[in-house]
């Protein structure tokens, strides 16, 4: 059960491995949208089911990518997973009078890869009878965080709770008691900024969360997380971007 929740886990946030570097984007003018070359991390040291995507966009309706023209060049290293077709809508209307609204409508796919090891693939699709290719080279997992303390929490002895990311990018911890205004430091390992810390608290249904407009990202950053409540669900999640390859990785922490 645990292992099935972790994977639907690394499906949902993307992030789970996640994620992407757009070296090269294929520009809206010139069709679909897409980014050409990207970098993604193992979300574990022990497991061989990573799961990332490529999105591509700018489509009209009758752009549609076909199941079987999605083809990976090493599925040892990288495979088709899932493929989704979105479709949206827009209208836009204004209260001044003189100023006239505007509707739309929009598609696009999510190509869902499943990563098995580290290495290098390309991943092939068309549309209609052009083909495109997207290069993805994946990397293996490491730890991404060298300090992670929150208020209150320990595990053990010891109030660093960054060793629980040693092997994979989620983790468990039982609270031993309620925490009131709780306080997340993060800081990251050598290579590697921090983007964004975020927490969820599923007593409330209240979620928090602080960016950093730094290009790159920043070495460490604090987030006031409020009150944790004990056998509640609340979700530590922190976003980083390696500075030698763009890739980034979200580690993701359950107290309860």
């Amino acid at each position: 059960m645990k292992k099935t929740f972790k994977k639907l886990t690394c499906i949902i946030l993307t992030a789970i491995m996640v994620c992407t570097t757009m070296a090269f984007t294929v520009s809206a003018a010139s069709g679909p949208s897409y980014s050409k070359r990207q970098t993604v991390y193992m979300t574990s040291k022990n497991s061989n089911s990573s799961y990332t995507s490529i999105y591509v966009g700018n489509l009209t309706s009758s752009q549609k990518i076909s199941k079987s023209s999605v083809k990976s060049s090493k599925s040892a290293v990288l495979a088709p997973y899932s493929l989704y077709r979105n479709t949206y809508s827009y209208e836009n209307q204004y209260f001044e009078s003189g100023m006239k609204g505007n509707k739309g409508s929009g598609y696009s796919y999510s190509i869902e890869l499943r990563a098995k090891k580290a290495g290098s693939a390309n991943i092939s699709f068309k549309i209609g009878s052009k083909k495109y290719t997207s290069k993805v080279t994946v990397k293996a997992y490491t730890n991404p965080i060298s300090s992670l303390t929150v208020t209150g929490v320990k595990n053990g002895s010891s109030s660093n709770l960054a060793g629980k990311f040693k092997n994979e990018s989620y983790s468990d911890l039982k609270l031993s008691k309620n925490v009131k205004n709780a306080t997340v430091t993060c800081k990251a390992a050598s290579g590697w900024k921090i983007r964004r810390i975020g927490t969820y608290d599923a007593n409330n249904k209240l979620q928090r969360g602080i960016s950093t407009s730094a290009q790159g990202g920043v070495s460490a950053l604090s987030l006031h997380a409020g009150n944790l409540t004990k056998n509640q669900r609340n979700e530590i999640t922190v976003d980083l971007v390696n500075t030698k390859t763009g890739g980034s990785l979200s580690c993701t922490m359950y107290l309860s």
